[in-house]
């Protein structure tokens, strides 16, 4: 047993990492189906004894199993055929011994045999957590199906209070999580610099972006951000089973829910309660929230309690919008595809996020225009933050394949690769781009769109022109700008730019991925055809440059139209 201080740093992450190796051990050595029943080796438990610890030790403890054992290939299946409840817990109370005794009045242990329960212990308690790891196998052809204990391990833990002074330094880091949710951005700024990701609330059980997603003052967005640079857990959810997403919508954290969309976050993710972030977005009437999720795929038809979204907007008289976005599923399988891929492509976007320049509309300056955009035919002292845009470009393109089992090897190089994008002297690359926006190269430009209402830049197009030809390399529309029509605009801004240059175009052609429906339909829309394909480098292979022969790669469409 340890006790006080002398509890070693990272015991319940060594305790986690025993049983999953266990179970990874017996992985193929359980749960056979032998004529229409269930065959299983039972294993030993592997560790036993006494930890001394506060609850949020304990909580972090069951957090690592959990993550740990889902991350695992038995569990990563089909939930249609296998759903694993990852433990089921109960409790046991004794009189402590001396040594076991602390000064701690109470506190809180979740049992996850009831979605959300929760018991209150009481002074110099000790709780004994039975962990099993159980699973329900379903016969593809027979109806004799069982919930077995897989792979048998039944592992005690025994769980007691720790010392006062302990506790009084979890309410101190309590504290700081309340700073970053309510604080000045200046002060929530830094005490995030300064926090550990793997901390919890110790009521809430949950992670800092939690905490940032129910922010209502200014910055969330930056915090959010600086948060998933530092490695927070983006496949996390809390005792209810619900996500940031939950508490972004719930709150009105319109630029939150933004943000943790277009890093992955499943739309359709279903709390113990059956609830999806769109119900709490209605049910707080953030309705400007309701339809953004909707516009992006969230579904009115999921029911709770035989209540769904479409039923609460019809009762309050609200019309929901046209959804913008491929349909999503209404089951996802876990909350973020390939959170660890996502985070380190979102961390190499970011490069150069602190870099936002206001671009002032000039009447001589303007290309084309809606009351929300303006196109500018040049522009000054932008590189880096258009060089984020194509970094988010070539982003775009890789995470059009998030539900592929190659996704998460892919590297950004190869996503650069895949639509050119220099990677090679970010330098000189910049300087490059300077020249395309501010005109100074003939026959080629950089067209920024802008939007009127912050004066930044919301996306950009380039294009050059040989032999009376308009090719466009990109024609790229920021993240919280799709959807919105601006990638037509930015088309019309091309064409109008490469008459302004005296060319006499006569043909506009571009490329667009077989599986990026959006762009396809906006092309369409614009007046494209497809004339030609040709094989991307999509998905990666080991194959020689020049010299692959893989026939699952991904097609390049290219488009063209012709014009007066």
């Amino acid at each position: 047993m340890w006790h006080g201080q002398d509890f070693p740093n990272g015991t319940c992450v060594c305790i986690a990492q025993r049983l999953v190796n266990i179970v990874e051990a017996s992985e193929g050595e359980t749960n056979k189906w032998n004529k229409s029943r269930l065959e299983k080796t039972k294993i030993a438990a592997p560790v036993s004894g006494s930890i001394l610890c506060t609850a949020s030790t304990a909580r972090d403890f069951m957090a690592s199993v959990r993550h740990r054992l889902y991350r695992l290939p038995m569990f990563a299946q089909s939930r249609a055929s296998i759903t694993p409840t990852v433990w089921t817990l109960s409790a046991k109370r004794r009189t402590p011994t001396s040594q076991e005794r602390g000064t701690v009045q109470s506190y809180w242990f979740v049992r996850r045999g009831k979605a959300g329960a929760r018991s209150r212990l009481s002074d110099r308690s000790v709780v004994v957590f039975s962990i099993h790891t159980h699973v329900h196998v379903v016969s593809p052809s027979s109806q004799d199906a069982r919930a077995q204990n897989w792979p048998g391990i039944h592992q005690e833990v025994r769980l007691v209070a720790m010392t006062e002074e302990a506790e009084v330094s979890n309410v101190n880091r309590d504290r700081q999580f309340e700073i970053v949710r309510d604080g000045e951005f200046a002060e929530a700024k830094k005490v995030l610099s300064t926090a550990d990701m793997s901390w919890r609330h110790s009521a809430l059980g949950q992670n800092f972006l939690f905490f940032i997603a129910a922010r209502r003052r200014r910055g969330s967005e930056l915090l959010a951000k600086q948060c998933v640079a530092m490695g927070v857990d983006l496949e996390e959810e809390d005792v209810h089973g619900q996500t940031p997403l939950f508490y972004a919508a719930a709150r009105g954290n319109m630029v939150v829910v933004k943000f943790l969309l277009n890093l992955g976050f499943e739309i359709n993710w279903r709390d113990n309660a059956r609830k999806t972030a769109l119900f709490f977005a209605i049910e707080k009437g953030h309705l400007e929230v309701a339809d953004y999720l909707i516009e992006r795929a969230a579904s009115l038809w999921v029911r709770s309690n035989k209540v769904t979204p479409h039923s609460m907007l019809k009762k309050l008289g609200h019309k929901p919008p046209e959804r913008k976005r491929k349909l999503a599923s209404p089951t996802p399988s876990c909350i973020c595809p390939a959170a660890a891929t996502r985070s380190h492509f979102s961390q190499w976007e970011w490069k150069y996020d602190e870099d936002e320049p206001q671009i002032d509309r000039k009447e001589d300056n303007v290309l084309v225009e809606t009351p929300q955009y303006f196109v500018c035919s040049t522009v000054t002292d932008c590189s880096k933050r258009l060089r984020r845009s194509e970094l988010e470009f070539a982003g775009d393109h890789a995470h059009l394949h998030q539900d592929t089992t190659w996704y998460p090897q892919v590297t950004t190089q190869q996503a650069a690769a895949l639509v050119n994008v220099r990677m090679d002297n970010e330098k000189e690359h910049l300087k490059v781009i300077e020249q395309f926006a501010s005109g100074s190269r003939p026959y080629a430009f950089t067209l920024p769109a802008v939007s009127t209402q912050s004066k930044t830049v919301a996306g950009y197009i380039h294009g050059s022109v040989t032999d009376k030809t308009l090719t466009i390399a990109h024609c790229k529309v920021d993240r919280p700008h799709q959807g919105r029509g601006l990638g037509g605009l930015l088309i019309e801004a091309a064409e109008k730019r490469a008459r302004n240059l005296g060319a006499e175009i006569s043909r506009v052609k571009l490329s667009v991925l077989e599986t990026n429906d959006s762009a396809r339909k906006c092309y369409a829309k614009a007046g494209f055809r497809v004339y030609a394909e040709s094989s991307s480098s999509f998905p990666p292979c080991k194959c020689s440059d020049g010299g692959c022969h893989c026939t699952n790669k991904i097609s390049w469409l290219k488009m063209e139209k012709h014009v007066a």
